[in-house]
């Protein structure tokens, strides 16, 4: 256990340092970036010594005592290693929370029109917020299901043996593989407020002050949205790469094995890419028809009167998956080293 937490805390000082390493060699370029009608400024953003270093501090405490808390589902004694955990299957309860969710979804447009009249626009902007969390929420709720729905039907119609190792390793914790990517959902439901209500600002066509003030204030809703994006993909690429790696070294028995009995590096690349773009592809489109059905007035408005601004917010999207990808991609060396080490081992 002494070894395990060493490690933990090590892999996050040395993974603290180079992240720090790379925000002061981004500074330049984020110092480009124009908020309140003017260039940041590399200056403005660059962190002192004393907070640089709490971040460092804050993520390893955090990697120890996630670590910690990890290891008290290990049981390590004479005979091995085991896990004190079993994979739990997918409640139907979830489905009928879900149900509870989309009828208040549902009735949503007629408490907005009371809400209106009672309290405001500040009633209305608090609902709407709601209203997006619930979405979120019932997303995370009946993800696991439908995901194990979709792959128990992708099982029981599997034409290859690559939809049927994908349908199998997915429904041994359907789970895990939603939790990988299930804030891809908030994200994308962020990313469609946040551009609308920037596209929405930017046609503001009141006196020229306001105007102006308008579209600075939107056109930094935007970049903010953007980044905001981007970082989020960024670091589900980042944990998919890494929880992939993971996997691969912990079922490297059973790659090996795959491989003798013909299932070669393609396929099972392909097996891993189902795996977790499936999952993403859910999230991401359950958040975008989501917010756009909620807010299909002022979608309609901004893809009318400012697409461009939407349509940035979408490709922005569209290329933080493809981020993900790359976080897949970059296992690819691990998996074909332990296919042939594992090939080695046995000749």
């Amino acid at each position: 256990r002494v070894v395990a937490l060493t490690e933990a805390g090590l892999q996050a000082l040395v993974g603290s340092i180079l992240g720090i390493t790379g925000y002061v060699l981004c500074l330049p370029l984020l110092g480009q970036l124009s908020f309140n009608g003017g260039k940041v400024g590399a200056d403005s953003i660059l962190l002192r010594p004393i907070p640089v270093a709490g971040v460092i501090l804050t993520l390893v405490l955090l990697a120890l005592v996630s670590s910690a808390i990890g290891l008290r589902k290990v049981d390590v004694s004479p005979l091995g290693v085991r896990m004190r955990s079993q994979p739990r299957s997918v409640s139907w309860v979830r489905l009928a929370i879900g149900g509870a969710i989309v009828l208040l979804i549902v009735f949503s447009k007629a408490v907005l029109g009371f809400l209106g009249h009672q309290t405001g626009m500040v009633g209305v902007y608090v609902f709407i917020a709601v209203i997006l969390a619930a979405v979120v929420e019932l997303a995370n709720i009946i993800g696991p299901k439908l995901l194990a729905m979709y792959f128990q039907h992708r099982l029981q119609r599997a034409k290859d043996a690559t939809d049927l190792v994908a349908a199998r390793q997915v429904l041994e914790n359907p789970r895990a593989a939603w939790t990988q990517v299930a804030s891809l959902g908030a994200v994308c439901v962020v990313g469609m407020l946040g551009g609308t209500g920037a596209a929405m600002m930017q046609t503001i066509n009141n006196d020229p002050p306001a105007t102006k003030s308008a579209r600075i204030v939107g056109g930094d809703l935007q970049t903010g949205v953007i980044l905001l994006i981007i970082f989020a993909f960024a670091t589900v690429a980042c944990s998919v790469g890494v929880n992939q790696a993971s996997a691969i070294l912990d079922r490297r028995s059973v790659e090996v094995g795959l491989d003798v009995v013909g299932m070669d590096l393609q396929t099972q690349d392909k097996v891993r890419r189902i795996t977790v773009i499936s999952p993403m592809r859910f999230a991401m489109v359950t958040g975008i028809i989501a917010t756009g059905l909620l807010l299909v007035p002022a979608t309609g408005i901004a893809l009318i009167t400012r697409p461009a601004t939407v349509l940035v917010t979408v490709a922005t999207i569209v290329a933080g998956a493809g981020m993900v990808r790359l976080g897949l991609w970059a296992t690819r060396p691990t998996l074909r080293r332990v296919i042939d080490d594992g090939l080695a081992r046995t000749e």
